[in-house]
């Protein structure tokens, strides 16, 4: 998880040590080295779960149609990270409804204002 601040500046490099690290805490990507928030495996990891950690990836795969996808659905204010265009997607949408964590009428509000 987050613990990989401590480890040497190599092993942040490392790619099954930063797999580790995000399938514990996917914020731990912020963490990682620029190469390991460009990799895929570690990336898939890290924002399936926690959607957010999107903002942190690097390169093409931060405009991945699937990976934006799974970062909404696991939590709805990836969309505040995700390239505007993709956020009037219907896909998205519809996958970021899923993502929303207030629940009711609240959490419909709460969605159009990530879609702004």
């Amino acid at each position: 998880g987050l613990s990989v601040r401590f480890a040497a500046q190599a092993l942040r490099g490392d790619a099954e040590i930063g797999r580790v690290a995000v399938c514990h805490n996917g914020w731990a990507l912020e963490l990682l080295s620029e190469g390991l928030r460009a990799h895929r495996g570690v990336v898939w990891a890290a924002v399936e779960q926690e959607g957010q950690t999107i903002k942190h990836v690097i390169g093409d795969l931060k405009n991945e149609r699937e990976l934006i996808l799974l970062a909404v659905r696991s939590n709805a204010e990836a969309l505040k990270y995700i390239p505007p265009g993709l956020k009037r997607d219907a896909d998205v949408i519809r996958a970021a409804g899923m993502g929303v964590r207030i629940r009711g009428f609240g959490g419909y509000n709460y969605l159009q204002s990530l879609l702004q």
